[in-house]
C-alpha cells in the first residue's frame, strides 16, 4: 500500500513535467484506485490530455466514453478513440471496435 502511494506520487511529479507515460500511469492509478481513491473523472481527464500522443491513453479514453466513466457516455466518441488507437496498433482497441460493431 505504501509503495502504491509512493508510485502515484512519483507519477504525479513526472506528469506535472509533461511526461506522457507518467500521465497515462497516473490516469491508471485513478481509474483503478491504486495508491489513490478511485476517481474516473480525474482518470478520464488525464487519459484525454495525452490521448493524441499515446495509444494506451487513447484506448482508455475510449473505455471512459464507452462506459460513461468520468465523462458522459458517448459511443461515437468511444469509437473515435478506439479507431485512433487501432491506427497505432493497439490490439485491445481492435477488440473493442469489434465488440461495439456487433451491437449495431
Amino acid at each position: 500500500m505504501q509503495d502504491e502511494k509512493k508510485s502515484t506520487r512519483l507519477y504525479r511529479l513526472a506528469a506535472n513535467d509533461g511526461y506522457i507515460p507518467a500521465i497515462h500511469n497516473l490516469g491508471n492509478c485513478y481509474y483503478y484506485g491504486v495508491g489513490v481513491r478511485k476517481n474516473y473523472k480525474k482518470a478520464a481527464k488525464l487519459f484525454l490530455s495525452c490521448a493524441e500522443a499515446d495509444s494506451d491513453s487513447c484506448f482508455m479514453a475510449g473505455e471512459c466514453y464507452e462506459y460513461g466513466r468520468g465523462v458522459t457516455k458517448n459511443l461515437c466518441k468511444a469509437i473515435e478513440c478506439y479507431t485512433v488507437a487501432v491506427k497505432h496498433g493497439h490490439e485491445e482497441a481492435k477488440e473493442a471496435l469489434t465488440r461495439l460493431a456487433s451491437l449495431r
